[in-house]
């Protein structure tokens, strides 16, 4: 029997998906302008970030690709640190940037990503990366610019078993 195999965590930019990233590979669904049947690929991408413990998230923003990876020792934990790289796809590298061009990034459960303008209107800070667990009730921020890591406790949040984030259309 065939086996389904889960496309996660993605994300669009520049006109193709782009999917399953791993240290070494990236894969792609380009729809060629709906005229034909999707084309799925492969890119070979250098090993310069190797594999960690904890979760990793496909996020575009401002037509660049971006993976962040957050590191964690186990599921019964916070994560601990994070890491964010841009894909440089004329040398199939990932190179990590050590900030996110005024962006905020939105993470949610099942390796979503989002980008959203940093600019303080919604009381989002710049160059973070903002991450909900409902297990533990807390929201995760990690600054990307000095590496620092806040733990936010939402005790009054009500119980849920998931996490989204809902984004303004006018801004």
């Amino acid at each position: 029997p065939e086996e389904k195999v889960v496309i996660c965590p993605i994300a669009a930019c520049r006109g193709k998906f782009y999917f399953n990233s791993t240290s070494t590979s990236l894969d792609v669904i380009d729809f060629c302008g709906g005229l034909a049947a999707p084309v799925f690929s492969s890119i070979a991408v250098e090993d310069t970030i190797g594999m960690c413990h904890g979760s990793v998230f496909l996020v575009e923003s401002s037509d660049q690709l971006y993976m962040v990876r957050l590191f964690g020792v186990n599921a019964s934990e916070p994560y601990h640190g994070a890491t964010v790289h841009m894909m440089d796809f004329s040398k199939r590298q990932w190179c990590e940037v050590d900030d996110l061009g005024g962006c905020t990034f939105l993470l949610s459960i099942y390796e979503f990503g989002a980008s959203f303008s940093g600019d303080g209107s919604c009381g989002l800070r710049q160059d973070c990366v903002y991450f909900p667990d409902r297990h533990r009730k807390t929201l995760q921020v990690f600054d990307v610019k000095d590496g620092s890591i806040e733990l936010q406790k939402l005790d009054e949040a009500p119980a849920s078993d998931r996490a989204f984030w809902v984004l303004p259309t006018d801004l």
